[in-house]
């Protein structure tokens, strides 16, 4: 099932799947990647394959489903990428029907590149699913919240400055060491 994907600009925070249909020998040199040649399709296939004018290499993964024993891709999809459980599960049957090996583009993996993917053999759109948002720190609360119910605080008012403990001078201890050693230099000095 192969079909068009609007990848918008800046889209940071969606998970798309494909599936290689290929033997596992082949998804070597399908994912590798050949500096120097002239074929643009020979160079990356898998960008090829994807119909990609852009993408980041180091955000593209390509796993076996069979070694996501446990967990699944619908539960590596959820629990290891964080994807909307929602989401996901609304395309259960087709995620559990997945077998032999699956292309993930991680969010970001098209450079914020706003482009149309036009994927062909050996790839299959599986399904694209949004990230959960991370929740963003609410606003600060009463300062008071943080002391127990029972707790009295109490606020210096505000014409006080607050002080910290006095210190004493240190003029009576430097003045008598000076003083000590001012009359021992001159015992010293009428003794010699």
């Amino acid at each position: 099932m192969s079909q068009t994907i609007k990848i918008p600009a800046n889209e940071r925070d969606t998970i798309h799947v494909f599936r290689l249909d290929m033997l596992d020998d082949e998804v070597k040199t399908f994912t590798a990647r050949r500096e120097g040649t002239d074929d643009p399709a020979s160079e990356w296939p898998l960008r090829n394959a994807l119909g990609a004018d852009y993408i980041e290499p180091q955000r593209i993964e390509v796993i076996r489903t069979g070694d996501l024993s446990g967990v699944g891709l619908r539960g590596y999809l959820i629990e290891g990428l964080g994807a909307k459980p929602e989401r996901v599960k609304a395309d259960g049957d087709r995620l559990d029907a997945v077998e032999g090996h699956v292309l993930i583009a991680l969010p970001g993996a098209f450079g914020g590149v706003e482009q149309t993917l036009d994927p062909r053999k050996p790839l299959d759109y599986v399904g694209s699913y949004p990230e959960i948002a991370p929740e963003a720190p609410g606003p600060m609360g009463d300062v008071h919240s943080a002391h127990p119910p029972d707790a009295t605080v109490s606020e210096a008012p505000a014409s006080e400055t607050p002080r910290g403990p006095e210190q004493p001078s240190r003029f009576p201890v430097v003045g008598a060491a000076l003083i000590a050693a001012a009359v021992i230099v001159l015992i010293i000095w009428l003794f010699a």
